[in-house]
């Protein structure tokens, strides 16, 4: 793995690896310096126009979007709204809560830790 790559740059060098292709030969294809394409690939903050994407994808058999992140699982929280949100009322017979009492509930992420607990 590259260290200080952003997202983009991982994606390129992944995609490039599995099509068996040098750095020059994935320059060559898409037309690029190799010195932009390592640049691309090794930058935090590369942000390439729509048209070397294009060209990269090309190169390396993939689409413009799948480079760019598109499609990709994004964790809760990190999505659009609904486009139609729904809010209804927590009933008791839908609830985990094991009584009226106010307060939150919370247990841990982690597998084998039971620390369920009230906030």
């Amino acid at each position: 793995m590259l260290t200080g790559t952003g997202d983009l740059g991982r994606r390129l060098a992944e995609q490039r690896q599995r099509c068996g292709l040098s750095q020059a030969e994935t320059a060559d294809r898409a037309g690029l310096a190799v010195g932009y394409l390592e640049y691309l690939e090794t930058s935090a903050t590369a942000d390439p126009g729509p048209n070397v994407l294009i060209r990269l994808a090309d190169a390396l058999g993939t689409t413009a979007a799948a480079l760019n992140g598109g499609g990709q699982v994004l964790p809760p929280g990190q999505r659009r709204a609904a486009g139609h949100p729904v809010i209804a009322e927590l009933t008791p017979a839908r609830s985990s809560r094991p009584s009226r009492l106010p307060g939150r509930w919370a247990s841990s992420p982690c597998p084998g830790r039971s620390s369920a607990r009230w906030s």
